[in-house]
């Protein structure tokens, strides 16, 4: 049975930081996308 080497921890790490990095600023794109397309909605109806 093959264990897992532990001397990448480091890299792990790293990829782990940069994953919720991204996540982070696709959240950020994303409630700023929704704030412009709230402020931009026309209302044809009223």
């Amino acid at each position: 049975m093959d264990m897992i080497p532990r001397n990448n921890y480091g890299e792990r790490c790293q990829f782990d930081a940069y994953c919720k990095l991204v996540l982070y600023h696709e959240a950020i794109d994303y409630l700023r996308e929704m704030q412009r397309r709230r402020d931009t909605v026309s209302y044809p109806y009223l």
